[in-house]
């Protein structure tokens, strides 16, 4: 198993030790039956709540570099074309999901 371009391994854990990095490990480990000393990189990918029960529960998607780190982290470009003088403007009211898709498709 080479990690190159990472794994995907999604977890689940109690909100008490979700934010710890040594339990990440050892979950992602457990789950992919391998060492925890194979695993050089996590990152973490998405991350919701379950907190339909008593006990609140942390869904992790975590990026995995086994056996190597993981390639340098790409951030999405913000290379957006300019407005035309002379265009119409948009008023958006909100930055939710649909009032930030509404910005970027009135560019």
């Amino acid at each position: 198993m080479s990690g190159g371009e990472g794994i995907t391994v999604d977890v689940i854990l109690p909100m008490e030790k979700a934010g710890s990095e040594r339990v990440r490990r050892a979950a992602v480990a457990r789950k992919l039956g391998i060492s925890p000393s194979r695993i050089k990189d996590v990152r973490l990918v998405k991350e919701s709540i379950d907190s339909r029960q008593k006990k609140i529960l942390f869904q992790l998607r975590l990026l995995v570099g086994v056996d190597s780190p993981l390639p340098p982290e790409r951030l999405p470009s913000r290379d957006y074309p300019s407005v035309r003088p002379g265009s119409l403007v948009a008023l958006i009211v909100g930055f939710g999901p649909a009032g930030m898709f509404a910005a970027l498709r009135c560019l």
